[in-house]
């Protein structure tokens, strides 16, 4: 089977050539039970049973190849990086990423919102692929991540640009700047590319007394259950709103 090569037609098909061999393999999924839908061409008899175990070998030589590739191309942007500064949040592209299935993945690109600390430890570890400073509108809406099981109700009931939704804790573009300038660190950061209508309409229909009246508080939803979170979201919107740009 030495002989053999093997080509990407797209995402999960495959040809593969040889002596008196010249086959497609359709829906090739490296995760299924079942991982090929379909074989068909010259030879397909002859080496269908081995076909599972190449095309592996193949995906295994790919991942490797792409993910040197991407290491050898930080490793380069991170040995001659541009100057950053503290207070200030970056867009990062970063050698690491999510796979469709939800699992870490070191052979894509993604980028990430970070501020000058978390950005700094990325180019010392040669993570990055690109920085630049990231451009944030005063009214965009940011998560800092989730809020149940976060150990954060005290910091949120105690910082009042903070508002907490479904989805997370929230801040806007103003207050991260600001609290950016002032030193806080911020590990997750997200933006949410909702309209600000939509949010808002989030917002309006968040109560947790409501929500958790079967089921009963966590720990720190007990720490802000008396906050009126629509308020705090309106009153930053419009904090935002009137703030120079």
């Amino acid at each position: 089977m030495s002989n053999l090569k093997i080509e990407r037609i797209n995402s999960y098909d495959y040809q593969i050539i040889g002596d008196d061999v010249d086959i497609q393999v359709t829906s090739f999924d490296l995760y299924s039970t079942k991982p090929i839908a379909k074989i068909r061409g010259t030879g397909s008899r002859k080496i269908r049973s081995h076909v599972p175990e190449l095309l592996r070998e193949f995906l295994k030589e790919e991942r490797e190849q792409k993910r040197q590739l991407l290491q050898d191309e930080a490793k380069k942007y991170c040995s001659n990086p541009p100057s950053i500064s503290p207070g200030k949040i970056y867009l990062v592209t970063v050698s690491y990423g999510t796979d469709g299935r939800g699992y870490d993945d070191d052979t894509i690109t993604s980028d990430r919102f970070m501020d000058y600390e978390n950005t700094k430890r990325h180019l010392e570890r040669n993570q990055v692929i690109h920085v630049e400073e990231a451009v944030i509108q005063n009214t965009d809406i940011f998560s800092i991540g989730s809020f149940i099981g976060s150990g954060r109700g005290e910091l949120v009931r105690k910082e009042e640009r903070f508002f907490v939704l479904l989805n997370g804790i929230k801040l806007t573009g103003l207050a991260l700047k600001e609290m950016a300038q002032e030193g806080f660190r911020f590990f997750t950061l997200f933006r949410d590319n909702r309209r600000l209508s939509s949010i808002e309409e989030e917002a309006r229909k968040f109560d947790l007394g409501e929500i958790r009246s079967i089921t009963g508080m966590v720990g720190e939803e007990k720490e802000v259950a008396h906050i009126n979170m629509l308020e705090r979201f309106r009153k930053e919107v419009i904090r935002a709103k009137a703030a120079q740009p």
